[in-house]
């Protein structure tokens, strides 16, 4: 068989219609608890706690916690306080884990990694193992009822050594109880990866995963320095990357991989338009690329929007979305045997696509 009777065929190269992009087989390995809850439940949690917010209804809260016209970072950064406001509840933050897990099953996610900060939900009533477990029981009581596989990534904030190093523990202590992973999260200037080695130790040595924030806010060093300094097996955002010398050979070498966010990217104002992403770049370049959220209330999207936003703005055929889903299991922090499985259902779902 020769390639042009393999195209036609398979139907790879057309470009895929919105039902296709519905339908398909999905993973996110970069999303936010307090970023992506559910405004229905920012309204109904206020309530209940008697939390104000700036409105009341979701039409007229909607623009507070919704930055997709973010002048800034930091600009984009201010909904989380409002977000983050109701969830200093332990069953708040499992029914936000839980919804999570559910509308990740309603577009199709086999594998779904959340990450937050736990030291950014504590109160006084309210402790630390109280957040981590409630997360937890929200992500598996979602992965029971709808088989999705659902893993929690512990943040530390550069921006607070104290904290970090609280993260560390509760990444050690509860690493075989759902946690999957480590990241370092929060501003990149003036916090170099390097003052956070030995904080991180205690990852290192319980042998969890890392993945690191870098090079959305500061350049291609910052990237370095997470793999030379913090052990990263993956990177968040990394839309500087290709401005050092060497460091894309050693990534496509190495097999490190990259988590692209590109509606967050151009809200955070990382990137001034999609077409100036370097999602395609990286894919050409042969590194290993996923697809993610960051923030799905934040930018008010879900990976079947950023599938149709690289179809419609950066032409993606069918062939290219496939290879972010695999790329994405192939990058979580999951097993094995768990990617294996992952692998063969979409395998399985793209034959009756394609056959549909």
């Amino acid at each position: 068989m020769n390639e042009s009777d393999r195209v036609k065929k398979t139907g790879l190269d057309a470009v895929p219609t919105p039902e296709w992009v519905r339908r398909v087989p999905k993973t996110d390995l970069h999303c936010h608890l307090g970023g992506s809850l559910r405004l229905e439940t920012l309204i109904d949690e206020a309530r209940r706690q008697g939390v104000s917010l700036p409105a009341e209804d979701a039409g007229s809260l909607a623009p507070y916690v919704v930055k997709a016209d973010a002048s800034s970072l930091e600009d984009y950064l201010k909904a989380f306080a409002i977000t983050e406001s109701v969830l200093k509840n332990a069953r708040a933050l499992e029914r936000a884990a839980f919804e999570l897990v559910e509308d990740a099953h309603r577009e199709n996610i086999k594998i779904l990694e959340v990450r937050y900060a736990p030291t950014n939900y504590r109160t006084k009533s309210l402790k630390l193992f109280q957040i981590v477990e409630s997360v937890l029981a929200g992500l598996q009581r979602g992965s029971r009822e709808y088989g999705v596989h659902a893993g929690l990534i512990i943040c530390g904030m550069r921006n607070n050594m104290d904290a970090t190093r609280e993260a560390v523990r509760l990444a050690a202590d509860y690493k075989l109880e759902g946690v999957v992973g480590f990241d370092l999260a929060g501003p990149e200037h003036g916090y170099p990866p390097k003052q956070f080695e030995s904080v991180l130790s205690p990852v290192f040595s319980s042998f969890i995963p890392v993945t690191i924030h870098a090079g959305e806010a500061y350049g291609a060093k910052s990237i370095a320095d997470a793999i030379i300094y913090l052990n990263a097996r993956r990177i968040g955002h990394a839309t500087n990357l290709f401005e050092l010398r060497g460091l894309t050979d050693y990534i496509e070498i190495t097999g490190l991989a990259l988590e692209t966010c590109v509606s967050s990217n151009l809200h955070t104002r990382v990137i001034p338009s999609v077409q100036t992403h370097p999602i395609r770049q990286m894919m050409r370049r042969g590194l290993r690329v996923s697809l993610n959220t960051d923030n799905r209330l934040v930018s008010r999207t879900d990976i079947t929007n950023e599938m149709m936003l690289l179809v419609n703005e950066l032409g993606f055929v069918k062939r290219d979305l496939l290879r972010l889903v695999k790329d994405g299991v192939k990058s979580s922090f999951f097993r094995k045997e768990i990617k294996r499985q992952a692998l063969d259902k979409i395998d399985t779902e793209i034959a009756e696509l394609t056959c549909a």
